[in-house]
């Protein structure tokens, strides 16, 4: 099983990971 700490860290990332992601998404729709 994988630890609780670990895995809320883990869900962090992926927010910031998902929030970068979506921005990135919109600078290239601007571009493009």
């Amino acid at each position: 099983m994988v630890p609780i700490l670990g895995y809320d860290k883990a869900a962090e990332v992926a927010k910031k990971h998902m929030k970068l992601g979506l921005l990135f998404l919109r600078l290239q729709k601007k571009r493009g």
